[in-house]
């Protein structure tokens, strides 16, 4: 009878910690946020910054430097405001920018299916780049005001294709 009540237990604990993961399967492997919806509710009326941008760690220092090189420093202002009209998104350059212009109207296209973001404009050096791939919503566990839109797109340097990580994070407006 005792040998039944700890494998009954044992198989209680078992159920309780696959249930624990289920957590970080949907928000792949971070518990700490989850995945939402790709819907365009998400976006708007939210300021959105650039909270990472990195490669992925098989690539040596040197690349992951030149790949932060590109994110300048008059770009660490720059956000994004997704328009209601679920096409317009406003790049404003702060008040430290790199380009002629402080505001900029652009176009963007959220494809569901394909989990692709086109913004118009990547914050960053970053010549012709303006689709982000395998495109994931979060919101925090802790915070759900808190959320980030993480995508990626590759990036040649060098004849090598590299795999930019790129992560936008909404900032209170």
């Amino acid at each position: 009878m005792n040998f039944l009540k700890h494998l009954i237990l044992l198989m209680l604990a078992i159920l309780t910690l696959n249930a624990c993961d289920s957590l970080g399967e949907d928000s792949d492997g971070d518990p700490s946020h989850i995945n939402v919806a790709l819907d365009e509710s998400f976006l708007i009326n939210e300021k959105w910054d650039l909270g990472l941008i990195g490669a992925n760690n098989r690539v040596d220092s040197s690349i992951r430097d030149e790949i932060k090189s590109k994110y300048r420093d008059c770009d660490k202002d720059d956000f994004y405001v997704f328009m209601e009209d679920n096409s317009t998104v406003i790049l404003n350059r702060g008040e430290d920018f790199c380009e002629k212009s402080d505001e900029e109207t652009l176009k963007y296209e959220l494809n569901k299916n394909l989990k692709t973001l086109d913004i118009g404009v990547l914050f960053g050096d970053f010549e012709n780049i303006s689709k982000l791939k395998e495109v994931k919503f979060q919101v925090s566990v802790k915070n759900p005001d808190e959320k980030s839109i993480v995508g990626l797109f590759d990036y040649e340097i060098d004849g090598d294709k590299i795999e930019i990580i790129y992560i936008l994070r909404n900032i209170p407006i």
